[in-house]
């Protein structure tokens, strides 16, 4: 890989936050030999990355429920 491409890609530092909370992460089981070996090579694109934005995800919700529907839930 040459020097530019080297620039280009990285591994974001959210990659590198999931595979730290999964390795400490007591009920989470790997089968794996090498738990790594998808992640060691992997590197990501800095101008895909700038792109998204990881935490601006639209939660809200315009559904509305009646006092029927909750209380069909509660009866499951």
């Amino acid at each position: 890989m040459n020097q530019n491409q080297e620039d280009k890609n990285i591994r974001s530092e959210q990659l590198n936050e999931l595979l730290r909370r999964a390795e400490e992460d007591d009920q989470l089981v790997n089968l794996a030999e090498d738990v790594r070996a998808l992640t060691d090579d992997y590197a990501e694109d800095k101008e895909s990355l700038a792109s998204v934005q990881l935490t601006a995800y639209d939660t809200t919700s315009n559904s509305s429920y009646e006092d029927q529907d909750i209380q069909v839930l509660e009866g499951l």
